[in-house]
């Protein structure tokens, strides 16, 4: 389990165990042991959520406001699916993404610091690198001899879909 420290006494652990508080006492915090600090039962079930006063579990979409990303690579088909292969052969998982004629690959930037949490919890998500290539018609698997890699078609996924626009937009080798 990754655990930062924050201010003094606090202990926060990884972003998918923070639950924050509705009242003015901010963010409730795991501690080590997985239960939270200052839940009481009427407040917080045994296992950890947050509650209201009904008992229910408050269930909140939180969509991505903001992409950073560190890189951004266009490749000639060929080249890209050459990349790709050689990360499948290494034994990385890889999965690629498509939408509006372009396929793509996301690396993802991992947070380690309390402001990379902060700013995730925020809407911002942060990418190492994409990588894309023009893939006009679209094919749900990409065979490199005996592998198999999925291109997942995520046009019905909003801020991928814009995310294949913007790099559309930017491409240099379908001008």
């Amino acid at each position: 389990m990754n655990i930062f420290k924050r201010k003094k006494e606090q202990t926060v652990v990884h972003q998918s165990q923070i639950f924050y508080h509705q009242q003015q006492k901010g963010p409730w915090i795991l501690e080590n042991r997985g239960r939270l600090k200052n839940c009481t039962p009427d407040k917080c079930s045994t296992r950890g959520h947050l509650m209201n006063e009904n008992g229910n579990i408050e269930i909140v979409l939180q969509p991505i406001k903001r992409i950073v990303t560190f890189e951004c690579t266009e490749l000639s088909t060929e080249e890209f699916f050459k990349r790709v292969e050689l990360m499948a052969i290494s034994g990385q998982p890889v999965a690629l993404s498509w939408a509006e004629g372009i396929v793509f690959l996301v690396v993802p930037y991992q947070p380690n610091s309390d402001i990379m949490i902060e700013q995730t919890m925020k809407g911002t998500i942060h990418w190492a690198a994409v990588i894309f290539s023009s893939m006009p018609k679209y094919q749900p698997i990409k065979k490199f001899g005996a592998r198999e890699i999925p291109i997942i078609d995520q046009t019905s996924i909003p801020y991928l879909k814009q995310v294949a626009e913007w790099l559309k937009k930017r491409s240099r080798l379908n001008k």
